[in-house]
């Protein structure tokens, strides 16, 4: 069966319908774990961009460096650079 994103869904029901749990039954349990997360894999965007953080000067360092760490905070990569051409 698939699921949302194309995923191959495991049938919870086999689960719940266990009158017991044995070993076995949770070796199947991790084994169907470990399949959706190698399918997973396939959908999880790749870290490969680039954000650049742009300052008029100098003095917005401060400001930028703030908006640089929430970026970080959600995995994104970035650069600062002042843009200024004063000297």
């Amino acid at each position: 069966m698939r699921g949302i994103f194309g995923l191959r869904v495991r049938n919870g029901k086999v689960y719940r319908n266990l009158a017991s749990v044995t070993s076995a039954d949770l070796d199947v349990v991790k084994s169907n774990f470990v399949s959706v997360c190698k399918q997973l894999q396939d959908i999880i965007p790749k870290n490969d961009h680039f954000i650049v953080i742009l300052m008029g000067s100098a003095l917005d360092l401060a400001h930028c460096e703030k908006i640089s760490k929430n970026c970080k905070a959600l995995g994104l990569n970035t650069i600062l650079r002042v843009t200024s051409m004063k000297l």
